[in-house]
């Protein structure tokens, strides 16, 4: 159950673990989640602006060695101090609220968990930076959606669709519609970040400046500079994703997610990472990648290697395997060779959005054969029926599929 924040002080939501969360691993959905209480709450506003400054301070020193009492002192004096700048009445507040909930100190330790690198944290993205500079989406309307740093939302129709960026400061949607880029002539165009949203049962490509080539998938979110810096190219991911990156020796390619990054020169790769998946995976088709989890050292990844992370044990493997059946869905089907019927419905129900249930009778049918994505749920569902000894009831909201008794 979602808490009700809109009461809440600074210093109650330095001691509330889901702010914390939020703050250190930011998502769209969360930062989409804080930002409508900002508007619509202007005093849970302050408070959170007074708790991030507080939170801005200790990542500063987050590098540094643990605080000794002098320097949680000092710390606090800075926050203090900070803070003044804004809102001397909240401070007051704030200071006191602290008094009464926890110590300087304790407060300090609590968000130093948070903040502090560790063993396991090594190498955890820190999204806030980035996502602290786009504009939040609402949930698209069947529609792809493509979000630039102005905050203009623009619906794209189609099952697929093309968003491409050129040298000369425009933007192609669909091969058709050309768009120029508004953009301050002073502004640090590595640091405005446009964001392209897939919703279920729709797919998208996105072609940069510097020639790289994005497939997204359904169900799937990425963001990314207007331009990329100079040293490196950098984007964010959620879902699943197909890249042909661009070979440039001068600035490798690093894509972000919440439980590993990975950075090339140039190759192609396949990157799934969908929230409602406890397995993590990168499949690597050609060049050379690697891998960084927030847990363990760099994995290199050959061709035809399948990299897998498994969110809840913390397990990583590297196995051979056929990339034809990771990747077919960048042009538009699923391929199967004797795969687990469980499989394939739980990428049925991840692709088009819909709770599909199954009697474990179907976890000893296997199946080969192609989909195609290109199909509304209800063809592929009966594709799937005409291939497997299978029988379907459906209703508006869920989907039952037992095994067809013999006659």
């Amino acid at each position: 159950m979602v808490k009700d924040y809109t009461t809440y002080t600074a210093d109650q939501l330095l001691n509330d673990d889901f702010f914390l969360q939020s703050e250190q691993h930011p998502t769209p959905d969360n930062q989409l989640f804080w930002a409508n209480l900002e508007q619509e709450n202007e005093s849970l506003a302050k408070e959170l602006k007074i708790a991030r400054n507080f939170l801005a301070i200790l990542k500063k020193n987050a590098s540094q060695s643990p605080l000794s009492p002098k320097g949680k002192q000092e710390t606090w004096n800075r926050i203090h101090q900070e803070n003044r700048k804004h809102d001397t009445r909240h401070i007051r507040h704030f200071k006191t609220g602290l008094s009464i909930a926890a110590s300087i100190a304790l407060l300090i330790g609590i968000a130093y968990y948070y903040l502090l690198p560790s063993n396991e944290q090594d190498n955890a993205t820190d999204y806030l930076a980035i996502l602290g500079n786009t504009q939040q989406a609402g949930s698209p309307s069947g529609e792809v959606q493509l979000i630039l740093s102005d905050n203009e939302k623009i619906a794209i129709d189609g099952k697929e669709t093309q968003v491409e960026y050129h040298e000369d400061g425009t933007l192609n949607i669909n091969a058709k519609e050309e768009k120029k880029l508004h953009t301050d002539e002073n502004s640090n165009l590595t640091k405005i970040f446009n964001q392209l949203i897939v919703p279920a049962g729709k797919r998208s490509t996105i072609t940069f400046q510097d020639g790289t080539k994005l497939w997204v998938n359904s169900g799937s979110k990425v963001i990314y500079p207007v331009n990329f810096d100079k040293d490196k190219r950098e984007i964010f991911a959620e879902g699943e994703i197909f890249l042909d990156v661009s070979h440039d020796n001068q600035r490798p390619f690093v894509v972000k997610t919440k439980e590993l990054d990975v950075m090339v020169l140039g190759t192609q790769f396949n990157l799934s990472t969908y929230k409602t998946e406890k397995q993590v995976e990168v499949v690597l088709v050609s060049g050379k990648v690697e891998v960084q989890t927030h847990r363990y050292e760099k994995s290199v990844l050959t061709p035809n290697q399948l990299f897998s992370y498994n969110t809840e044990t913390h397990k990583r493997n590297i196995k051979q395997v056929d990339i034809s059946e990771y990747i077919a869905w960048k042009d538009g089907y699923y391929q199967f060779t004797k795969q687990n019927l469980e499989v394939v419905l739980r990428k049925i129900s991840q692709y088009y959005e819909i709770d599909i249930q199954w009697s474990p009778k179907l976890n000893e049918l296997s199946c080969s054969g192609k989909l195609d994505l290109k199909n509304d749920l209800d063809e592929v569902l009966n594709a799937l029926q005409k291939a497997a000894p299978i029988k379907i009831t459906q209703n508006q909201e869920k989907i039952y599929i037992d095994v067809k008794p013999l006659n």
